[in-house]
């Protein structure tokens, strides 16, 4: 029998970090491998699928915002990101992805970037603040609903 996995330290947002290329296949593998159980991607083929997706994957880390989260005492432990984009002559940020380690699930981590990511909820009930998430998934489904996250996945194309 196998000894059960250490419990994940607890979140702290000083362990947010800017993307870099240490992170490149944490990053694109998972998020390739998650998005690709989404309903969306679901009954395409591997081949096609990758083929497609993978470019646009490596545009939008290349062009937009992304932040990992990693173990307080060890940087090269990656536990979750987020790919984003503010556009503030819209009045809108844009949420391209986020993935957390299933380890780390259901303990608040998205919930944690998506609050520093919107620092200021009183704006989206004054609708003075749009966000938007271009990728949705079934484990993203409760944050999408408690941030009012609108569903727009032709923004990836580069169109607001």
């Amino acid at each position: 029998m196998s000894a059960l996995p250490k419990p994940p330290e607890p979140f702290d947002l000083t362990a947010f970090r800017p993307y870099s290329e240490s992170a490149v296949n944490f990053v694109e593998a998972n998020w390739l491998r998650t998005f690709k159980r989404s309903n969306f991607a679901f009954l395409v083929d591997k081949p096609t699928y990758y083929k497609n997706e993978r470019p646009i994957v490596r545009n939008l880390l290349k062009h937009a915002q992304t932040v990992i989260v990693t173990a307080h005492n060890n940087p090269d432990q990656f536990q979750a990101f987020m790919n984003f984009q503010m556009v503030p002559a819209h009045d809108t940020i844009i949420l391209n992805y986020i993935y957390v380690k299933r380890i780390y699930r259901r303990l608040g981590y998205a919930r944690r970037m998506l609050e520093k990511l919107i620092p200021a909820p009183e704006l989206l009930e004054k609708d003075r603040l749009k966000v938007v998430c271009t990728y949705d998934t079934k484990d993203f489904e409760p944050n999408r609903k408690r941030f009012g996250f609108a569903y727009n996945p032709y923004l990836i194309r580069g169109t607001l």
